[in-house]
């Protein structure tokens, strides 16, 4: 396996085991060695992978860019994620446009990504 390989299976791990132990391993592991066991287990194999993907990146030799990118892009790309921060705080703020009662300006108790 080549160092570009590797990342690549690095990355893969890192992302699949938060995945695996985020919705369908998670309820087996709590029952098994309670919440603070799966924190450390979680917290262990997120450390683990993301140490191996730290290595396998240093160790991978440069290569060249899959894509071209030009000078360009910058541009688009930064109207791009404005739209996008402002789509994200109104979606954490709510709609104000929508009937109903007014919304409080903060929730009681944080929930959700909060």
């Amino acid at each position: 396996m080549d160092g570009t390989e590797m990342v690549i299976a690095a990355a893969a791990a890192f992302v699949g085991t938060h995945f695996l132990l985020s919705h369908p391993l998670r309820s087996p592991l709590v029952k098994a060695v309670g919440a603070n066991g799966f924190m450390g287990v979680y917290a262990l194999v997120a450390f683990a992978t993301l140490g191996w993907l730290a290595h396998a990146y240093r160790a991978a030799p440069a290569t060249a860019p899959l894509w071209a990118v030009g000078e360009g892009i910058w541009g688009p790309v930064t109207l791009v994620m404005l739209l996008a921060s402002v789509l994200l705080m109104g979606s954490l703020l709510g709609n104000p446009a929508l009937p109903g009662p007014p919304v409080a300006a903060a929730p009681a108790a944080a929930r959700g990504v909060f």
